[in-house]
């Protein structure tokens, strides 16, 4: 049985790395370094540039989609810096499609 904590998805480096490039080639050749991970998100530093998370459960998807959405109206209302997001949720969920057909591809390789 599964613990609870273990991601659903683990995007490793070099996978970050073809994803980033494949969904985003205006960022190509992507340098990828590690900064964490936490329950929902894998986060990299992309090009010592750009931060992105990548889902480790299909839950927080939702959970980026909402924070893209109240970020920008929070950055008018607080006396602080705000990220802004740049790269859509909709390409984060693409990346995600794209992450379980690789997955499935690898299971199915492992299988023949």
């Amino acid at each position: 049985m599964p613990n609870t904590w273990d991601a659903e998805q683990i995007v490793s480096a070099p996978l970050a790395k073809t994803l980033t490039e494949t969904q985003f080639p205006e960022l190509a050749p992507a340098k990828i370094s590690l900064l964490g991970y936490g329950f929902d998100n894998t986060v990299y530093q992309v090009n010592d540039r750009f931060v992105f998370r990548f889902p480790r459960r299909e839950l927080a998807v939702g959970l980026l989609k909402t924070e893209n959405q109240l970020l920008p109206s929070l950055a008018s209302q607080l006396p602080l810096s705000i990220a802004e997001p740049i790269f859509s949720v909709s390409r984060m969920q693409a990346i995600l499609g794209l992450l379980r057909a690789i997955t499935t591809c690898k299971e199915l390789r492992l299988q023949d």
